[in-house]
Parts: C-alpha cells; sequence; structure tokens
C-alpha cells in the first residue's frame, strides 16, 4: 500500500470495498508472515462489509473473538511479562484443543515412546498426542503466549488517514453526481 497518496475513486462504497479488500488480504498476508497461520481459522474467517443504506455507509471489519489475544498475547498463571490485558486465570482451563490443534499442524509431535533429551539433560519417553499437547498447554497457560501484533501491523492510523482522505475525495464525486442528475432533471 502507498501511504499518503489519495486515490480517486468514483464512489465512497468503491472505496470502502476496496479498502476492505485491501484490509482482509493484508491481515491473512501478517498472520503468515508471523507464523501465526496455523488452521486457517482466523485467516479464512476475516471479514469486511460494506453496506449503503438510506440513512448513510456501514462498513464493519469482522475476527473471530479471539484475534486480540493472538495479537496482544495472554499472560501466563506463573509470568506476567507479555504487557497485555489478558491473562489465564488459576481456575481457568488449559488450552488443550489449541495446543493439539497447533502443535498437529506444526508437526511438533514425537513419536510415543521416542526418548527427549531436554536443554537440562533430563531424558524423558515422548507419550502419546494427547499427552503432549497436554504439556504444551499447560505450559502456555502458566508461561502465557506472546503476541505477535499482527492487527496493530495492519490496522496503522496512516491507513486510517489514507482511507479518510480516499472518503473525502470520493464524497465530492458523490455530491457533484447527485447535484449533476438533479440539474438534468430540472431542465
Amino acid at each position: 500500500m502507498s501511504e499518503g497518496i489519495v486515490t480517486k475513486h468514483s464512489t465512497i462504497t468503491q472505496v470502502l470495498e476496496d479498502f476492505g479488500n485491501e484490509m482482509q488480504k493484508d491481515l491473512k498476508a501478517q498472520l503468515v508472515k508471523d507464523k501465526a497461520y496455523v488452521s486457517g481459522d482466523l485467516a479464512e474467517q476475516i471479514d469486511f462489509t460494506a453496506v449503503v443504506n438510506g440513512q448513510g455507509y456501514l462498513f464493519q471489519l469482522k475476527l473471530k473473538k479471539y484475534y486480540d489475544y493472538v495479537n496482544k498475547g495472554v499472560n501466563g498463571t506463573k509470568t506476567v511479562k507479555n504487557n497485555t490485558p489478558y491473562s489465564y486465570m488459576t481456575a481457568s482451563k488449559i488450552p488443550f484443543y489449541f495446543a493439539k490443534q497447533w502443535m498437529n499442524n506444526k508437526g511438533l509431535f514425537v513419536a510415543k515412546g521416542t526418548t527427549i533429551t531436554s536443554l537440562a539433560g533430563k531424558q524423558y519417553k515422548a507419550g502419546d498426542k494427547d499427552s503432549q499437547a497436554f504439556a504444551m498447554a499447560r505450559s502456555w497457560k502458566q508461561n502465557g503466549i506472546r503476541g505477535n501484533h499482527f492487527y496493530d501491523k495492519v490496522v496503522t492510523e496512516q491507513r486510517l488517514d489514507k482511507l479518510r482522505k480516499d472518503l473525502t475525495a470520493a464524497g465530492g464525486e458523490d455530491l457533484r453526481a447527485v447535484i449533476t442528475e438533479q440539474f438534468k432533471k430540472l431542465k
């Protein structure tokens, strides 16, 4: 995206549609770039709608409810270091389902019975996928999850300023078209 350049559009609707399409594309690309594209659930559910009705324009960017946890991160029960408003509570469930899905999609499971050596030199026998995912989920809950700021990198003040400028330019064009059409009717 070229920052600071006002793009000429024929209508406000076109400006909003172009903005929405660009946001969807860039948010998905940022998730991939940040290696946060796991199952595709978050990236593929990004939706932008622009609706014109008799009272004005409505546009909305929709993401899965958990997008901000990925964006800002979550503090663990033992560690508060991620500079985020979110944290696992001691009584909350561990994120087992998400850990299993993440580990599966990243190919992180070790064959059952394989000997694993920790950084401290201790050796462990790998358990089944559920026990490995449980260990990962427990670690996430205790230590937290660092945010990747994918949303903050895409939805910037510069991008919103460009939208404001494009809407202003297109609004003038829309108004000119309405006035021209009304004058034609008067002739």
